[in-house]
């Protein structure tokens, strides 16, 4: 009988998890374009979209374009990265004056929210700088500050996650959490090559 019980309760355990996993959000990418897509056709999209191929900072697993705006607001650039010719990655990049740097930030993290809910945001100082003293964008330009947001709760792992980087600029990333890890491979292939 003890067996059993506790061979029930491994079932029911099994049985909630993989409930509890497809009750998570399928993130399928953004701005029309779906995580698997191939190159040409992720090209073929956002030139529709009036968007300008830069081939002087695009490659073979990723690929740059201007002129292209996410919902009302205008993007420096969208970076799209691509596994085994496969949509895994999409960037959106963008910049303002320095003074409005975190009210940029603070309205894309709202966009997000609206259609994803509340994300977990961190803001980590260090050294002489601290929040609300008047410096954040200068703690973040010297490495002395991280402003992140993160939407992990999708299915396969895939996220959403919205930064400032070193040079002010605010990047919205969406990740596929399946192609991701098809990507950690090839690269720990290619540096296992180097040895």
């Amino acid at each position: 009988m003890k067996k059993r019980s506790i061979l029930f309760f491994f079932i029911f355990l099994s049985s909630w998890v993989y409930s509890q996993n497809e009750s998570l959000p399928f993130l399928q990418g953004a701005m029309g374009l779906s995580f698997g897509m191939f190159q040409d056709r992720v090209k073929e999209i956002l030139i529709q979209k009036g968007g300008n191929f830069d081939s002087t900072i695009s490659s073979n697993d990723a690929m740059a374009f201007s002129n292209l705006t996410l919902g009302y607001k205008k993007t420096d650039f969208v970076i799209t990265k691509f596994v085994s010719n496969k949509l895994y990655e999409i960037d959106f990049l963008f910049s303002t004056l320095e003074a409005k740097t975190q009210e940029l930030f603070d309205d894309i993290r709202s966009d997000v929210e609206k259609k994803y809910g509340k994300g977990e945001c961190y803001r980590n100082f260090k050294g002489i700088y601290s929040d609300g003293d008047g410096y954040e964008m200068t703690a973040v330009k010297t490495g002395n500050a991280k402003i992140e947001c993160y939407w992990p709760g999708f299915q396969d792992e895939s996220t959403i996650s919205l930064k400032i980087d070193e040079h002010l600029l605010v990047i919205l990333c969406y990740q596929d959490g399946v192609l991701v890890k098809e990507k950690i491979k090839e690269q720990d292939k290619i540096k296992a090559n180097e040895y």
